[in-house]
C-alpha cells in the first residue's frame, strides 16, 4: 500500500510502531480492580486491549504531533453503519463518502494488487495470536508458522497466573494445538 499511495497519489505515508508489544500486553500487571496484581494475560475476545495498548497511542502521537488538527481516514465501508456511527471528529469514511461497499472496496482493492495475502485464509485481517480467530485460521498458523503457535504456548508456561487463561473463549494455547492437530490428521471419507 505504503508504494501505491506514495507512487500513485504522492501522498506521504507513514508506517507507525508501537512502542508497547503483545508480549508486554501478556505479561503485564493489572494495577487496579479485583484482578490487582495479576499477570494480564491473552487479550478478552471480543473486547481486544491490543488495540487500545498497542494500535490506538502510536496514531494519537502521530496526530498530535502533526499539530492536533490533522484528519484520520479511515476504511470503514458504506454498508458499515454501527461502525460509522462510532467515527469521532477528525476521521473520515471515503469509502461511506463515495457510497463504495465493502464489496467494492475489496473488488477495487483486487484491481491495483493490494489485497493482503491473509486473505486467502482468513476473512479479515487481523494480527496473528488473535483470541478471535477462527480454526482454519489457527491450524494455518500451527501448519504454516509454527514458531509463532509455539510463543503462545511458551507464555501459557513461563507465565502460569493470570487473570485470563484461555487462548479462545475457552481452551489454552497448548489445548488448542492438540485438537486442530488432531483434526489435520483426519481424513474424509472420499479420502478411503
Amino acid at each position: 500500500l505504503k508504494p501505491f499511495v506514495e507512487n500513485e497519489f504522492k501522498i506521504p505515508f507513514t508506517i507507525l510502531q508501537s512502542s508497547t508489544t503483545y508480549v508486554d500486553f501478556f505479561t503485564r500487571n493489572i494495577i487496579r480492580g479485583e484482578k490487582k496484581g495479576k499477570v494480564r494475560g491473552y487479550p478478552i475476545p471480543g473486547m481486544c486491549g491490543i488495540n487500545r495498548d498497542c494500535k490506538i497511542p502510536p496514531i494519537r502521537q502521530h496526530w498530535k504531533s502533526q499539530g492536533g488538527d490533522a484528519i484520520q481516514y479511515v476504511g470503514i465501508a458504506h454498508d458499515e453503519p454501527k461502525r460509522l456511527a462510532r467515527l469521532q471528529q477528525g476521521r473520515i469514511s471515503l469509502l461511506d463518502k463515495y457510497k463504495v461497499n465493502e464489496c467494492d472496496a475489496f473488488k477495487l482493492c483486487e484491481r491495483y494488487d493490494l489485497i493482503s495475502p491473509c486473505y486467502n485464509i482468513s476473512k479479515r485481517n487481523g494480527c496473528w495470536f488473535c483470541m478471535n480467530c477462527q480454526d482454519r485460521e489457527w491450524a494455518h498458523m500451527l501448519f504454516n508458522h509454527s514458531d509463532l503457535f509455539e510463543k503462545l504456548i511458551a507464555l501459557e508456561e513461563k507465565f502460569p497466573v493470570r487473570y485470563r487463561d484461555y487462548l479462545t473463549r475457552t481452551e489454552t494455547a497448548k489445548q488448542l494445538k492438540e485438537r486442530i492437530k488432531y483434526h489435520g490428521s483426519q481424513i474424509s471419507i472420499f479420502e478411503l
